[in-house]
Order: C-alpha cells, then structure tokens, then sequence
C-alpha cells in the first residue's frame, strides 16, 4: 500500500530531527516490530528517549539503549509527578 508507506516515510522523516521522544506504553508485539524499529533506528543518536512504562518489553528497552545513550525507562507515576 503506497499510502501507508508514504506515511512511514514522513514519520521517519520526522523522527530524524527529534531531539526528545517520549514513548508510552508500547507492547512491541513482534507483528509490528519492524514498523516501530523503523522509527527509533531513523532518531539521532544522542535523541532523549523517555519510556514511560511500569513492565516495559524487555527487548524494546534494549533496543531504546542501544539506539540512544539517552534512552531511559521512568514509572508512570513518577512521570506524572514530574509533570504536574
């Protein structure tokens, strides 16, 4: 489907200029792995990532990491006392 890849592209286009990513509450089931993983491979290296997830996959947390040396994992609960 040419719209839907139209639409990843842009998103990765996007993803390419990030300097913060804020992510939550993924599942990274392995039927949409390959669509998520496009995504964080396109962000910068040095892209603070923020995954706000109290179980978060432990694949995905990896993949976070070794993407960014920014990327971290932080309590919902504690997000939001941050926030407010």
């Amino acid at each position: 489907m040419t719209w839907v890849r139209q639409g990843y592209e842009t998103v990765r286009r996007i993803a390419k200029t990030v300097d913060t990513c804020i992510i939550v509450g993924i599942s990274y089931q392995p039927c949409d792995r390959r669509e998520v993983d496009s995504v964080i491979d396109a962000m910068p290296a040095n892209t603070k990532i923020q995954l706000i997830d109290p179980k978060p996959n432990e694949e995905f947390e990896e993949k976070l990491t070794r993407v960014s040396d920014k990327a971290k994992r932080i309590d919902p609960g504690d997000f939001l006392d941050n926030i407010t």
